[in-house]
């Protein structure tokens, strides 16, 4: 087997979803020993090309390559609402299945799984809340909402 300077990141990732646990950068590998681990193990890997190893939050494999997982197009309404449940804003584009958590602060106050394309949301009280969404592969969604 030769050497090929050139691919020496491995990423190590779940088979069925492509999510990537694992990706190091290997200095000194002339015979592949790394790999051979890595298969003795029963590990999924990718040897790819790279100088940096991949971003866990930004790729996956897709069809054996390394690939940028999707952006979520969801949209929100807008961004500043009056609390109370007086006024509300929509998210829109939700892929069904997404997990919908919403923080005040460091404070997580809900989470859910959304089976529908759009979600509308109210505050109770003002402040400042961060609503995420959470679906694999996309890369999480997060906006503010301004409630006052």
């Amino acid at each position: 087997m030769s050497h090929d300077k050139s691919r020496n990141v491995y990423s190590v990732y779940e088979a069925g979803t492509g999510q990537i646990s694992m990706s190091n950068k290997v200095f000194d590998d002339p015979d592949g020993r790394y790999g051979k681990v890595l298969h003795e193990r029963e590990m999924n890997f990718l040897n790819h090309a790279g100088e940096t190893h991949a971003q866990l939050d930004e790729h996956y494999v897709w069809n054996g390559d390394l690939s940028m997982r999707p952006i979520m197009t969801a949209k929100l309404d807008k961004t500043r609402i009056s609390p109370g449940g007086v006024d509300g804003t929509t998210i829109r584009g939700v892929p069904k299945g997404a997990q919908l958590t919403i923080f005040a602060g460091d404070i997580q106050f809900f989470s859910e799984t959304i089976d529908s394309t759009k979600v509308e949301l109210s505050a109770p009280v003002p402040g400042v809340y961060t609503v995420v969404l959470q679906k694999w592969p996309y890369r999480d969604w997060r906006a503010e909402v301004l409630a006052q």
